[in-house]
């Protein structure tokens, strides 16, 4: 069964690397467009980056705990189709606010 997220876009926080990598590669292999956030190693995003399938992708730096970053983070990406992230309350009630669906990886498995 293939699963293909073509016209998706996914924000994945955490892509410099790590879990937060894989799940970026993951669904650049579905054909989706990928957001990889990072906090401050922007080297290892920026291999993310390249490291992913397909076109279109971009790296967003925001501090996760500050909710001023997170809003203009998200208004920078504009639609959000599926947000993957490691249970940041900031993120997740900027996201509620602007009444964006958020997937909770923790309570939903994706297999691929």
């Amino acid at each position: 069964m293939k699963i293909d997220f073509t016209g998706k876009t996914v924000l994945v926080t955490g892509a410099s690397g790590g879990i937060g990598r894989a799940i970026s590669l993951a669904f650049s292999r579905t054909n989706a467009t990928i957001h990889a956030h990072y906090k401050s190693n922007k080297k290892e995003a920026e291999k993310t980056l390249q490291l992913l399938s397909g076109d279109n992708h971009s790296l967003h730096q925001a501090d996760l705990s500050d909710h001023k970053e997170v809003e203009a983070m998200i208004n920078n990406i504009g639609n959000i189709n599926i947000v993957v992230n490691k249970l940041r309350q900031t993120l997740r009630k900027t996201l509620r606010k602007k009444k964006t669906f958020i997937h909770q990886s923790q309570k939903k498995k994706l297999y691929f």
